[in-house]
């Protein structure tokens, strides 16, 4: 990717990391900010069954998801993830929340 500078000259190249990669690295140590970046990302993966391949390679797959699982279904997750990323719609939190369901 290209980036270019609104005020100066300067274009940088950049790889940037696609969304199912980024989500195994955030498996592993499945931290709150982990869990809410996993939540997000999730409707833009497009291969799961190499996410949980490359997940389980690095970490108890099992144990992640559960523990994952257990977070998004708490009350106070909707309202910590609105304080990062702003209001989310019901509808818009239910397919993220399918869409995390999805991987086990």
């Amino acid at each position: 990717m290209l980036v270019k500078g609104k005020t100066i000259a300067e274009e940088l190249k950049l790889r940037i990391i696609n969304p199912d990669a980024l989500i195994v690295m955030k498996f592993a140590p499945s931290r709150v900010s982990d869990i809410r970046d996993i939540f997000m990302l999730m409707p833009q993966a497009k291969d799961l069954e190499w996410i949980k391949n490359e997940a389980s390679r690095r970490c108890n797959l099992d144990d992640r998801l559960e523990k994952i699982k257990a977070k998004i279904a708490s009350a106070e997750f909707k309202n910590n993830l609105q304080g990062v990323y702003g209001y989310i719609d019901k509808k818009v939190f239910e397919k993220h929340k399918n869409a995390v369901l999805e991987l086990g």
